[in-house]
């Protein structure tokens, strides 16, 4: 039994967390919900040594111990996968994964034969495929991380703590982590779960403990647990479902692609997207959405074909081209693509608003970001603060307001509300939306069934990096889309287009 007490932080002014008090038994599977910004994060670095509590005692089976380090939270059984990647890109991916098995082994000798075989043990019990030998450079994002759990059970924990690592996962992948929490749990193991996605936590969880601003909201035991009682506690506010979308009338196309063959592939893709339209990106991790999305972006080489805005040809492969026609991209990892973490909010918002060689009015350009912040609602009291003081909701936002600042035709998103809770995902919907009413075209990739069903207009499903279905109306259903996504086809007098 792990017990925390009176645990408070605060960062200046800000108070992250107020006196809370948390106890996780064993074997039981916790969910920590709230918004982005209640403390979940917070909380949950201090249980593993992350950041030091201001105030408050933790305590293990009665005892109390005081955590300085990570190390010092591993060695008494708590292992974290972070929200961000901590793997070393650069070393063999069975090097990362036994990391935290080898911390107090300085002068031993070592087996490379036997971490291999035990890398490839954990790997193997998580259903994952992955060469031990090759490096996590060459990882994608879900592989990199399942890579970052085989890490955290390498140890044997008592405490694994979860903090949006179904985030990057696609919906098989996250049937299957969830599935190993359950098996692991029958064999002593606790679990803290934070993820914004309702249905993991009502699936899963035995008792969800929920933050609001800092503070502690309420709980919810398993049987109570539902999506109305569990927004309302976590809000503090009734989030009225979305309505359906009503029909794009038939506009000029402002993009369109013809016969594009991504690299490495031999198919080719062709799709247009009109103004005003919203289009999703439906398909399994892999299916190829997000190469789609980077190759009409200039990011990633294609091998033929055409893409067209308005009319115009853009040059293919040219990062700056694209933008120059209309093709902005907001790509699907916020901390890694889309933000320099180390830097402000004003110079993550002004990123390439003034040439390398040019002259930058720093009071002109901090304007331009405070009028950002207050349009498309960032929780911020300073665009100078770091831009990693913001909540992944409003993270999403800037990165979102800084492809809007370059006046596109077309808006490429690629999970535009991954790792964002309810409440700063509705408004994400709502920018998207008014884009859309102005006459902007948007092609969005997602895995959250939900937000392809509730925001697009049209659905293109991909499989295995080709466009197997372009569904309207009646026909966006999930099981139309999840049969297309697994390689199956509509029957015959079905016409999906």
């Amino acid at each position: 039994m792990i017990s925390l007490a009176g645990i408070t932080k605060t960062y200046g002014a800000v108070t992250a967390l107020c006196n809370i008090d948390l106890t996780v038994d064993r074997a039981e599977v916790l969910a920590l919900a709230g918004e982005n910004g209640s403390g979940k994060s917070t909380l949950v670095k201090i249980l593993s040594g992350v950041v030091l509590p201001d105030s408050g005692t933790i305590s293990i089976d009665g005892r109390p111990v005081t955590f300085t380090t990570p190390l010092d939270a591993l060695d008494h059984g708590i292992a974290l996968v972070a929200q961000e990647l901590t793997v070393l890109p650069h070393l063999p991916v069975y090097e990362n994964v036994m990391l935290p098995f080898l911390r107090h082994r300085t002068r031993r000798l070592i087996s490379r034969r036997n971490l291999i075989a035990r890398t490839t043990g954990i790997l193997d019990a998580l259903g994952v495929q992955i060469d031990p030998c090759i490096p996590v450079s060459r990882l994608g994002p879900v592989q990199q991380t399942f890579v970052e759990i085989a890490k955290a059970l390498v140890v044997e924990p008592k405490l694994l703590i979860l903090d949006e690592a179904t985030s990057r996962l696609g919906e098989q992948e996250v049937e299957f982590l969830l599935a190993l929490i359950k098996r692991l749990k029958v064999q002593g193991l606790s679990t803290i779960m934070i993820t914004h996605r309702i249905a993991e936590m009502t699936s899963t969880a035995d008792r969800a403990f929920v933050l609001r601003d800092g503070k502690f909201a309420g709980q919810l035991l398993h049987a109570e647990l539902n999506e109305h009682e569990l927004v309302n506690l976590m809000v503090g506010r009734t989030i009225v479902p979305r309505a359906k979308k009503h029909a794009v009338s038939v506009a000029a196309p402002r993009l369109q692609v013809q016969d594009l063959q991504l690299q490495g592939s031999r198919k080719r893709l062709t799709l247009e997207v009109q103004a005003g339209e919203i289009v999703g990106l439906a398909g399994l991790v892999g299916a190829g959405r997000t190469e789609l999305l980077e190759a009409l972006a200039g990011v990633r080489r294609t091998g033929g074909g055409t893409v067209a805005v308005d009319g115009h040809l853009v040059p293919p492969n040219n990062t700056r081209r694209s933008l120059q026609h209309g093709l902005a991209l907001v790509p699907e990892d916020r901390h890694t693509q889309g933000l320099i973490v180390s830097d402000s909010i004003h110079e993550n918002y002004e990123l390439g608003a003034v040439p390398w060689h040019g002259l930058v009015n720093r009071k002109r350009g901090r304007a331009r970001t405070r009028d950002a912040v207050a349009r498309f609602g960032v929780k911020t009291g300073n665009v100078l603060a770091p831009v990693t003081s913001l909540s992944g909701g409003n993270q999403q936002k800037i990165v979102i307001a800084r492809a809007l600042s370059k006046n596109p035709t077309v808006l490429l998103l690629d999970e535009p509300t991954r790792g964002v809770d309810i409440g700063a995902r509705d408004e994400i919907y709502q920018i998207i939306e008014e884009q859309a009413r102005t006459g902007m075209a948007v092609l969005m990739a997602s895995s959250d069934m939900l937000e392809i069903l509730g925001v697009c207009d049209r659905v293109l499903v991909m499989h295995e990096n080709e466009i197997v279905g372009d569904l309207h109306g009646a026909l966006i259903t999930e099981h139309t889309i999840a049969l297309l996504s697994t390689g199956g086809k509509l029957e015959t007098h079905v016409k999906a287009h």
